[in-house]
């Protein structure tokens, strides 16, 4: 009896912790939800141990009870028989309670874990302890809600950056429109996308092809695909497909592509659209290399002399704005770059849950230095362009601040 009433108020103590962590007291109170990182794995390992510890209490008991002293059997089934027969006698009318009962052992249902009853709550216990790891990027998903008032600060900022909206008939509202992509007949989007689309030759039609604009996180979605077991290689074509920013367009050529993972004249059965918060690809887009630009400016045809236009922040700016609605004119779905995107996209393929959910924590990521442009300083570069990369970023779901969106790993 002492042991379960220790359990349950471990059972209420993790409880009251998880309720913190999600942004409730145990009183019902709102209360901080920015938990650090060290302080929550910190907590996990105490409670861990502590669980490791009841654990080795409840085997112990549970030893006992199987191998308990013969003489207390003894006395307990000599009581059962003198309760029987005082029934019989009619001595009371309250039945008998029979310690061996098929139906219930010291108040537990006949197929709980242990014969104490206290199996079931350790296994309460360890899911909570479950929730409590993996609900730290929920957590911090609801924190973000939470702050979307301190996250959009900057609001009056629209007001003034509507003053600059181009006019219909700018270059920069063309590209928003996506005239040059939409408007073409069903032959002629044969030849601005690798969708398989039934009109389209094909000599082979892969299962995915992930893409978006560059330093959006195609490395990493790669590399992860590739540990679930799917064959996939970066700005390459593997055993199901292919992930890479090259592959948005429909080229003979594709600056990077491996020799051993061509994509020759195949095709992609689902195309997922892959986005990242446009102030830090723009500003890490001014990385490229002069091979990636030419290639770029080969396939943005309605922005003549794209890889010379400088400075390079305006560059990557049109860039960023261009290509994504390029690929929004075909593409089956959108996400947004996350930790858990590769196990998303999997699924959204079609691809087995034996391949998709295979937890992968070790995926590659590429990393770079550069300063993190602001709108601000986007607006004095190019006010038309940055207008319209505004409207991608309500469209997409993004907050102003990268900084308030959830992290990727």
């Amino acid at each position: 009896a002492v042991v379960a009433v220790v359990f349950s108020f471990f059972l209420l103590e993790c409880d009251g912790a998880f309720k913190v962590r999600s942004g409730e007291s145990s009183s019902g109170d709102t209360v901080d939800t920015q938990v650090h990182v060290g302080e929550k794995e910190e907590a996990i390992e105490n409670l861990k141990e502590r669980i490791i510890e009841h654990e080795k209490i409840l085997w112990e008991q549970q030893h006992h009870i199987q191998t308990g002293n013969e003489n207390e059997k003894g006395m307990a089934e000599e009581k059962r028989k003198e309760e029987q027969m005082s029934s019989s006698s009619g001595g009371g009318d309250v039945p008998p309670a029979s310690v061996s009962s098929p139906q219930h052992r010291n108040g537990n249902r006949v197929g709980d874990s242990s014969e104490n009853g206290q199996g079931s709550l350790l296994d309460s216990i360890k899911n909570i302890i479950s929730k409590f790891n993996v609900g730290e990027k929920e957590n911090h998903s609801a924190a973000a809600t939470a702050d979307k008032r301190e996250c959009l600060v900057g609001t009056e900022n629209w007001v003034k950056w509507e003053t600059m909206r181009p006019s219909d008939e700018s270059e920069a509202w063309s590209t928003i429109a996506g005239r040059h992509w939409e408007t073409k007949s069903s032959m002629e989007r044969c030849l601005i996308s690798r969708k398989a689309w039934p009109e389209c030759h094909a000599s082979t039609t892969y299962p995915l092809l992930v893409t978006g604009v560059g330093r959006s996180g195609t490395h990493y979605v790669a590399d992860a695909l590739h540990k679930m077991g799917l064959g996939f290689i970066h700005e390459g074509t593997g055993l199901n497909g292919g992930v890479g920013w090259p592959y948005a367009v429909h080229s003979e050529n594709y600056v990077w592509e491996p020799s051993k993972g061509r994509l020759g004249t195949g095709r992609f059965s689902y195309i997922a659209h892959i986005v990242r918060h446009p102030l830090l690809v723009i500003s890490s887009l001014t990385t490229y290399s002069d091979a990636s630009w030419q290639f770029i400016e080969k396939n943005t045809p309605q922005v003549p002399g794209l890889a010379h236009i400088l400075p390079i922040e305006r560059r990557a700016l049109i860039h960023w704005v261009t290509w994504n609605r390029m690929i929004e004119a075909y593409a089956d779905k959108r996400f947004t770059l996350s930790m858990d995107v590769p196990t998303i996209i999997c699924r959204a393929a079609g691809f087995a849950p034996l391949y998709c959910d295979v937890n992968i924590n070790n995926a590659n990521r590429a990393s770079r230095e550069h300063e993190t442009l602001t709108w601000e300083e986007l607006f004095k570069i190019d006010g038309e362009y940055t207008f319209m990369a505004l409207q991608l970023v309500k469209k997409y779901g993004f907050f102003l601040d990268p900084a308030c969106e959830p992290q990727h790993a």
